[in-house]
């Protein structure tokens, strides 16, 4: 008996092994848990202060502990490995209350990680279902060993770990409670447990865990809605097939212990030893791993991954990995474009490359809940946009904004020092990184910049401050005004401003105003090189075409007669197509599809579409 289970728990072991390994490679390298930390923003701070604010409230050790995991999400993959074990927690809880009923348990344990591993996928859910999936588990594990077998002591040992979960994890004492419930219908029957008292002790569970979030709004304030929905995770707003798959993670559970439960009440069949009987089990999790590897892999957005990590690259500085991106080509949307542009200055390749990437006046909806992302990130997106160009006063209303809508991120944090003591005012910024002190992760960033500062108030060697002061305007704009006074401001403060120089550039050139590049082509001094940027140069060329008796300036720039003969047999693509749009669209995207004339005679560039914006019979501008 006893090799018989010791062989059990090692096939077991193998297995959890296994799943574990591909539910961590899953995560790790599919989903990539840097992406999700960027979504979500969890926060966390060391000291007694943010735990006792935690631990007092319903939920609160869940969303601590939760948020203490998510913290390892910024690393990569060690975030994947916290995610690994908490799961794992879930898996072998589940599997020893199965074993108790006597029952084979290892495929409905394992079955765990497959609508895990789905939820991951949405990079909004919380690391607080899988925490409290685990601890609901784990109480109901514990509690189905040491309940006492009297009723009324069983019970109210069952009120008090419900009132403990209820605090400690919110509503995932339902789950412990339909567990219980499970537990208590399929006891064996005897002189204390009659069919009606085992139903009576059934309901009783349930109306513990019932009452118990209303109790909560009593003594917490709660709104009943919060309540009830705490923690939950088909409680929260998603499509439908993400509500499934939560409310699965919750049915495996309980339906593999009812089933465990009603199989313990029956005899058991006669086992037949044999290979395949021992094989049987090992292929049964093999296919159910297998199914959940494809299913996992299959139910991964890559459209939703992509934007996101087109954002997170930028909020990084990781400009070559941003622009390698699939979304960064393929789609249209302004919150990528945004993205493409900085990546593109930061390269040197904005005025060369622009119109190699998706460029156009339509907003297609974002994957995966991502509208609402983005509208919560806007703020420190403008922020970090305002910083490259050195516009530092305006950086700070934005970070400020953003602190409102997003919370003490450790990032806009880092910002406002800069902000603070580039603009003199190192006193403003103590308190900001006293806080980051508190941040697992950039405490040691804050410490050396204390210690720079106490050492030098200015921060005079450092690049970055540096750079801010010399671009940072001195000279107030009133009004409503449009970017390009705030660009020429820059560029009046700093001549080498180049980012303002190219963004000032750049807004001729979306806007299709030759005659604007033209007049701006001093801007062009900012810029290092003796030829024209490709885009400035295609734009020259079309104003000259237009207004063949209209002086340039080029301010000792070439326009090459390459570049010329290249306009000529676009002109020459077009000429057959004057009255059909599409017809001109497929002529003219394979040559001249990341040109600023094919941008300015259709509108938006080839990339990322498969036709033109107008309709089939009219002709491009």
């Amino acid at each position: 008996m006893a090799a018989g289970r010791a062989a059990n728990l090692g096939r077991f072991g193998a297995l959890a092994a296994l799943g574990a390994g591909l539910f961590f490679v899953h995560v790790w390298l599919n989903v990539d848990p840097r992406l999700i930390y960027h979504r979500q923003g969890p926060l966390f701070w060391t000291g007694w202060e943010f735990l006792g604010d935690s631990v007092s409230r319903p939920g609160g050790p869940a969303d601590y502990v939760s948020a203490l995991l998510a913290q390892w999400h910024w690393l990569g993959w060690p975030g994947a490995a916290a995610l690994t074990l908490a799961a794992l927690v879930a898996v072998a809880a589940l599997r020893v209350m199965l074993t108790s009923l006597g029952r084979w348990a290892d495929v409905p344990a394992l079955a765990l990680l497959v609508p895990l591993a789905v939820l991951t996928n949405r990079y909004a859910h919380p690391a607080t279902t899988v925490v409290g999936l685990a601890t609901a588990l784990v109480v109901a594990a514990l509690f189905k060993a040491l309940a006492p077998r009297r009723t009324a002591a069983r019970l109210a040992g069952y009120a008090a770990a419900a009132v403990l979960l209820d605090h400690a994890a919110g509503s995932a004492v339902f789950l412990f409670a339909g567990l219980a419930a499970i537990g208590e219908l399929a006891a064996p029957e005897d002189a204390t447990r009659s069919w009606p008292a085992r139903s009576l002790a059934a309901a009783a569970c349930l109306a513990v865990a019932a009452f118990l979030p209303y109790a909560a709004t009593v003594l917490f304030g709660l709104r009943l809605s919060t309540a009830y929905g705490l923690g939950l995770p088909f409680a929260r707003p998603q499509d439908p097939a993400g509500l499934a798959v939560s409310v699965a993670l919750y049915a495996v559970p309980i339906l593999a212990f009812a089933w465990a439960a009603l199989a313990a009440r029956r005899p058991a069949p006669t086992r037949v030893e044999g290979l395949g009987r021992r094989l049987a089990p090992l292929a049964a999790a093999a296919a159910l791993l297998a199914a959940g590897t494809v299913l996992a892999v299959k139910t991964l957005d890559p459209l939703e991954r992509s934007i996101l990590r087109v954002d997170w690259c930028a909020a990084e500085g990781r400009w070559e990995e941003l622009l390698a991106e699939p979304a960064a080509h393929s789609f249209a949307s302004a919150h990528v474009e945004q993205s493409v542009v900085r990546a593109l200055s930061h390269t040197h390749r904005l005025l060369d490359d622009l119109f190699a990437y998706p460029l156009s006046g339509e907003s297609p909806p974002l994957p995966g809940g991502l509208d609402a992302f983005f509208t919560s990130a806007s703020y420190r997106r403008l922020c970090e946009e305002l910083l490259d160009l050195g516009q530092v006063c305006e950086a700070e209303h934005a970070a400020y904004e953003a602190l409102e809508v997003g919370g003490e991120q450790p990032r806009l944090l880092r910002y406002i020092v800069y902000i603070y003591v580039a603009k003199g005012q190192p006193e403003a910024a103590r308190p900001f990184l006293g806080r980051l002190r508190r941040s697992l992760w950039h405490r040691a960033w804050a410490e050396e910049i204390q210690r720079s500062l106490e050492a030098d108030p200015r921060l005079a060697g450092d690049p970055e401050i540096e750079r801010l002061r010399r671009r940072m305007p001195t000279t107030d704009l009133v009004g409503n005004l449009s970017r390009e006074p705030y660009l020429v401001e820059l560029l009046r403060r700093d001549p080498s401003n180049r980012m303002a120089a190219e963004y000032l550039m750049l807004s001729c050139l979306v806007a299709r105003r030759p005659e604007r590049v033209v007049e701006n082509l001093a801007l062009l001094q900012a810029l290092p090189g003796a030829d024209f940027p490709r885009h400035v140069q295609e734009a020259v060329l079309e104003f000259a075409w237009r207004h063949p008796d209209a002086p340039i300036r080029t301010y000792g720039r070439r326009l090459t007669a390459a570049k010329a003969r290249e306009y000529r047999r676009f002109l020459a693509c077009l000429a057959p197509h004057a009255n059909d749009a599409e017809g001109a669209w497929n002529a003219a995207k394979g040559e001249f599809g990341a040109t600023y004339w094919f941008f300015s005679a259709f509108g938006c560039t080839a990339a990322g579409r498969d036709g033109p914006p107008l309709r089939k019979k009219e002709s491009p501008q």
